[in-house]
């Protein structure tokens, strides 16, 4: 599949043709990209029509990449470059503009953020995955344009051919010893916004540097806990830096990008989810996590706090101290994990639903398209 073709077959009598605008390439692990891709079987199973093109491509390669195909709606996941370059695409086939936000968009740097709400400003309507944002939106565009959308989760239904034997990857690479650790994956392409090294300073903090408390540290009680560290290289600067602090601290290992399609195996051998990220949307690895019953340790930051009750269905730190509290208390009571867990997945388990998230998406460009 190119970064420009999606598979759904097409033909002009279709209801709906949908033409998706997106950051990465289509058979990327990004979340954008997974939603993309998930919504795209859906809406092929019930006769639509779907098209693909990345952002980085300007609207005259779009086009050309689009001969013979005419949208009859163009959505957009994330409302910066994506939703740039859907707009001039939905004005030159002249049909209404879907823009998705994701959170990072809403929530990132003030000249992209701005950036982001002339895109919205322009938008025939807008998708919030999470009530926050619908709160949000509301001081950038009218009430009547926004629609709540919440996330699917799909998981496979076995595991591949070749599953993702992480735990026989570590014992390979570092020795039993090593594979078995409680396993902590943070799972997210290697760039500031996803805390990567906050996650190594917490580790580094608590002592945990070649397996050990470290002279001055406090406790240094996170030795029987590995930071997985999993993901795309998105910013080469930082990831280098990542990569090398890990390969100093015992206590964490980059493992590179995991395929999508192995990551419910690789969920399986890991005993919590990480995510450390400053800023978040919905995150689609946390649904992912909870569906999967998979405990998750999250940063208190708006998104998700709309995913994770502290203490109920996972658990939220604000700091460095906080994390490690927070691991010292599941090495001494591991029960927990499983217990949270449990719940997460009963609270979580609609999110299953991918026809009722496809509906939803159809009944609105449906509604679009009768506007006169």
């Amino acid at each position: 599949m190119s970064d420009q073709e999606s598979s759904g077959r097409w033909s002009e009598s279709h209801e709906h043709r949908v033409l998706f605008v997106g950051k990465y390439a289509l058979e990327d692990s990004a979340g954008n990209a997974v939603a993309i891709r998930r919504l795209e079987a859906a809406f092929v199973a019930r006769g639509a029509g779907v098209r693909y093109v990345q952002s980085t491509h300007s609207a005259g390669e779009a086009a050309f990449a689009l001969f013979g195909f005419t949208p009859t709606v163009v959505h957009a996941l994330h409302a910066g470059e994506s939703a740039r370059l859907g707009g001039e695409l939905a004005r030159a086939f002249g049909v209404p503009l879907v823009v998705t936000v994701t959170g990072t968009d809403l929530n990132g740097p003030a000249a992209e953020a701005e950036a982001a709400r002339q895109n919205l400003r322009a938008a025939d309507a807008v998708v919030a995955l999470t009530e926050r944002q619908v709160e949000q939106l509301a001081a950038i565009v009218p009430a009547q344009r926004v629609v709540r959308i919440p996330q699917a989760v799909e998981l496979p239904e076995a595991p591949g051919d070749e599953p993702f034997e992480l735990r026989e990857a570590l014992a390979h690479v570092g020795g039993p010893e090593l594979a078995a650790r409680r396993l902590l994956l943070l799972a997210g392409g290697l760039r500031p916004v996803k805390g990567q090294l906050f996650a190594l300073e917490a580790f580094e903090r608590a002592g945990a540097a070649q397996g050990g408390a470290q002279e001055g540290t406090q406790g240094g009680a996170l030795d029987d806990w590995l930071l997985v560290l999993a993901g795309p290289v998105l910013d080469a600067d930082y990831a280098a830096v990542v990569r090398e602090r890990a390969r100093a601290l015992g206590g964490a290992v980059y493992i590179g990008e995991i395929p999508h399609e192995s990551m419910a195996s690789a969920m399986a051998a890991c005993d919590a989810l990480l995510n450390a990220s400053e800023s978040e949307g919905e995150p689609q690895i946390l649904l992912e996590a909870q569906c999967s019953r998979l405990p998750v340790i999250a940063r208190r930051v708006v998104g998700n706090t709309a995913l994770v009750e502290d203490g109920v269905t996972g658990w939220l730190f604000d700091d460095y101290s906080d994390l490690e509290s927070i691991l010292r208390e599941l090495s001494a009571h591991p029960e927990q994990l499983q217990e949270v867990a449990a719940r997460a997945f009963e609270v979580r388990r609609d999110r299953l639903d991918v026809g009722a998230e496809a509906e939803a998406h159809l009944d609105l460009y449906r509604s679009l398209s009768t506007r006169p």
